[in-house]
């Protein structure tokens, strides 16, 4: 059995990768945010799948 405070292994990922992955999400979020805010205002729904297209987030999330 493990122990509660036994943490998995990232010695694959560097400080570097990582710090780029948060920037990433953190970038996806606040956009999706204000897409979704203009979207719910009236704002035509396409501005979510060109914002995605444009920014290649689909790309960006892939393994």
């Amino acid at each position: 059995m493990s122990d509660e405070h036994d943490l998995p292994e990232f010695s694959d990922v560097s400080t570097q990768d990582l710090v780029g992955l948060f920037g990433d999400l953190e970038e996806l979020v606040v956009s999706l945010a204000r897409l979704m805010s203009g979207i719910g205002s009236g704002a035509d729904p396409s501005i979510l799948v060109q914002y995605m297209a444009d920014r290649s987030i689909r790309a960006r999330l892939a393994p």
